[in-house]
């Protein structure tokens, strides 16, 4: 289980995680965020679902090597769900926040991407966690794997940023 220290650093699964800045997000992001830094979530709570990529030293051929010019960091996608979600593990809980806690996925719900951690702005991050967010949506919506879903994710590229635009957060509407 991952939790937040007092100074907001992220404790859990793969170390430390970077920490927030203070009078950030608190795990969800606001209304009309259109950004998005590595190691924050956007949620939809309705859904049950949250999303976020994170840096956990993966690159090319396994562990990101800096001396080779030919790799680069990549970036994990994970996917949690409440336990009211269909395909939450309840046998493997992994965060919890002040609306109770997140489970991994049945199946695969961390993979590594081909999205560059060099390359990626803070929008096009924030883009592709939305397409994340919508397929999910879709997905539990009509029944069909969780874990599928997320295996797709492993071929998301800074490229798929713009097959979502405009922005359009899961938790917000359009006029």
């Amino acid at each position: 289980m991952t939790t937040i220290d007092a100074n907001g650093a992220h404790h859990g699964r793969s170390g430390q995680y970077e920490t927030k800045p203070q009078g950030e997000y608190d795990g969800v992001l606001p209304d009309g965020v259109t950004t998005l830094a590595v190691d924050q979530w956007v949620v939809d709570e309705d859904a049950g679902i949250r999303v976020s990529f994170t840096d956990i030293g993966e690159g090319w051929n396994g562990d990101f090597d800096e001396d080779d010019p030919d790799d680069a960091a990549l970036l994990r996608i994970d996917v949690q769900l409440r336990g009211t979600h269909p395909h939450a593990s309840l046998d493997d809980d992994a965060d919890e926040d002040e609306n109770g806690v997140w489970y991994w996925a049945q199946g695969d719900s961390s993979l590594c991407t081909n999205v560059e951690r060099d390359r990626v702005t803070p929008q096009q991050l924030r883009r592709l966690a939305d397409l994340a967010m919508a397929d999910l949506k879709e997905t539990s919506v009509n029944g069909w794997s969780v874990s599928g879903r997320v295996k797709s994710f492993e071929s998301l590229t800074i490229a798929d940023a713009g097959r979502n635009q405009p922005v359009t957060p899961p938790h917000t509407t359009e006029a």
